[in-house]
Protein backbone atom coordinates (compact mmCIF):
# COMPACT_ATOMS: atom_id res chain seq x y z
CA UNK A 1 0.00 0.00 0.00
CA UNK A 2 1.69 3.44 -0.87
CA UNK A 3 0.89 6.09 2.05
CA UNK A 4 0.71 9.85 0.77
CA UNK A 5 3.06 12.27 2.77
CA UNK A 6 1.95 15.10 3.73
CA UNK A 7 4.45 17.68 4.14
CA UNK A 8 4.94 20.10 7.32
CA UNK A 9 4.60 23.21 5.19
CA UNK A 10 1.44 22.00 3.20
CA UNK A 11 -0.44 22.10 6.66
CA UNK A 12 0.60 25.01 7.77
CA UNK A 13 -2.19 27.48 8.56
CA UNK A 14 -1.04 30.12 5.73
CA UNK A 15 -0.72 27.24 3.27
CA UNK A 16 -4.19 26.14 4.19
CA UNK A 17 -5.62 29.78 3.90
CA UNK A 18 -3.44 30.54 0.91
CA UNK A 19 -5.01 27.46 -0.73
CA UNK A 20 -8.56 28.25 0.08
CA UNK A 21 -8.02 31.23 -1.42
CA UNK A 22 -6.43 29.60 -4.38
CA UNK A 23 -9.46 27.56 -4.78
CA UNK A 24 -11.92 30.11 -5.16
CA UNK A 25 -10.04 31.90 -7.64
CA UNK A 26 -9.43 28.63 -9.97
CA UNK A 27 -13.32 28.21 -9.40
CA UNK A 28 -13.85 32.01 -10.69
CA UNK A 29 -15.49 32.88 -7.37
CA UNK A 30 -13.93 36.47 -6.62
CA UNK A 31 -16.13 37.74 -4.21
CA UNK A 32 -15.13 34.54 -2.03
CA UNK A 33 -11.65 34.84 -2.68
CA UNK A 34 -11.85 38.80 -1.43
CA UNK A 35 -11.81 38.39 1.76
CA UNK A 36 -8.61 36.67 2.09
CA UNK A 37 -6.68 39.80 0.89
CA UNK A 38 -5.79 42.57 3.10
CA UNK A 39 -7.11 45.83 2.34
CA UNK A 40 -3.28 47.02 1.43
CA UNK A 41 -2.26 43.96 -0.49
CA UNK A 42 0.58 44.57 -2.77
CA UNK A 43 0.60 42.48 -6.08
CA UNK A 44 3.59 42.86 -8.31
CA UNK A 45 3.79 40.74 -11.63
CA UNK A 46 6.33 40.80 -13.76
CA UNK A 47 7.01 41.59 -17.49
CA UNK A 48 5.76 43.24 -20.43
CA UNK A 49 2.56 41.93 -21.37
CA UNK A 50 -0.79 42.95 -20.45
CA UNK A 51 -0.88 40.84 -17.18
CA UNK A 52 1.88 42.49 -15.89
CA UNK A 53 2.06 45.62 -13.41
CA UNK A 54 1.86 46.31 -9.68
CA UNK A 55 -1.94 46.26 -8.17
CA UNK A 56 -2.64 47.50 -4.93
CA UNK A 57 -6.01 46.95 -3.45
CA UNK A 58 -8.19 43.29 -3.27
CA UNK A 59 -10.40 44.97 -5.86
CA UNK A 60 -6.90 45.59 -8.22
CA UNK A 61 -6.21 42.09 -7.38
CA UNK A 62 -9.73 40.45 -8.13
CA UNK A 63 -9.21 42.57 -11.88
CA UNK A 64 -6.39 40.96 -12.54
CA UNK A 65 -7.68 37.51 -11.95
CA UNK A 66 -10.42 38.20 -13.79
CA UNK A 67 -8.52 39.44 -16.43
CA UNK A 68 -6.52 35.92 -16.70
CA UNK A 69 -8.87 34.10 -16.67
CA UNK A 70 -11.11 36.31 -19.33
CA UNK A 71 -7.54 36.24 -21.22
CA UNK A 72 -7.44 32.54 -21.20
CA UNK A 73 -11.10 31.63 -21.29
CA UNK A 74 -11.05 29.89 -18.31
CA UNK A 75 -8.00 27.21 -19.12
CA UNK A 76 -5.22 28.32 -16.72
CA UNK A 77 -4.72 25.58 -14.68
CA UNK A 78 -2.40 25.03 -11.96
CA UNK A 79 -1.31 21.48 -12.26
CA UNK A 80 1.45 21.11 -9.07
CA UNK A 81 2.21 23.05 -5.99
CA UNK A 82 4.87 23.11 -3.70
CA UNK A 83 5.07 25.11 -0.79
CA UNK A 84 7.80 26.32 1.77
CA UNK A 85 7.37 28.50 4.99
CA UNK A 86 9.17 30.62 7.29
CA UNK A 87 6.77 32.09 9.40
CA UNK A 88 4.90 34.75 7.98
CA UNK A 89 6.51 34.09 4.61
CA UNK A 90 5.25 31.84 1.97
CA UNK A 91 6.65 30.30 -1.02
CA UNK A 92 4.74 28.77 -3.55
CA UNK A 93 6.08 27.11 -6.76
CA UNK A 94 3.36 26.31 -9.44
CA UNK A 95 4.00 24.31 -12.65
CA UNK A 96 0.96 25.97 -15.30
CA UNK A 97 -0.79 25.03 -18.60
CA UNK A 98 -3.33 28.03 -20.09
CA UNK A 99 -4.40 28.37 -23.84
CA UNK A 100 -4.95 31.74 -25.39
CA UNK A 101 -6.49 31.16 -28.85
CA UNK A 102 -4.19 28.52 -30.66
CA UNK A 103 -1.87 29.09 -28.51
CA UNK A 104 -1.02 26.82 -25.31
CA UNK A 105 2.05 27.26 -22.87
CA UNK A 106 3.32 25.10 -19.83
CA UNK A 107 5.66 27.43 -17.27
CA UNK A 108 6.91 27.65 -13.55
CA UNK A 109 6.38 30.47 -11.61
CA UNK A 110 7.68 30.85 -8.16
CA UNK A 111 5.08 33.59 -6.08
CA UNK A 112 6.64 35.00 -2.66
CA UNK A 113 3.52 35.53 -0.22
CA UNK A 114 3.69 37.43 2.95
CA UNK A 115 0.56 36.81 5.63
CA UNK A 116 -0.22 39.02 8.56
CA UNK A 117 -3.43 38.80 10.53
CA UNK A 118 -4.09 35.42 8.08
CA UNK A 119 -4.40 37.37 5.35
CA UNK A 120 -2.63 37.50 2.39
CA UNK A 121 -0.62 41.26 2.70
CA UNK A 122 2.15 40.89 -0.24
CA UNK A 123 2.65 38.82 -3.89
CA UNK A 124 5.45 38.90 -5.34
CA UNK A 125 5.68 36.54 -8.64
CA UNK A 126 8.63 35.49 -10.73
CA UNK A 127 8.46 33.68 -13.73
CA UNK A 128 10.70 30.94 -14.98
CA UNK A 129 11.00 32.39 -18.28
CA UNK A 130 9.74 36.09 -18.55
CA UNK A 131 10.41 36.00 -22.06
CA UNK A 132 8.31 33.30 -23.28
CA UNK A 133 5.60 34.43 -20.66
CA UNK A 134 5.14 37.55 -22.34
CA UNK A 135 5.13 35.82 -26.02
CA UNK A 136 2.23 33.64 -25.05
CA UNK A 137 0.50 36.76 -22.99
CA UNK A 138 0.92 39.38 -25.63
CA UNK A 139 0.75 42.81 -24.78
Amino acid sequence: MVKTLVLAAESHVHVKLIKEYLSCIALGDFARAKPYLSEDIEFSVPGNNKLSGNFRGPEAVMNYCKTMNEITRGTHVVTKQEWMVNGSKVILITDNKAEIGEKKHVWKEVYAIKMFDGLNCSLEVFQEDQGAVDLFIGS
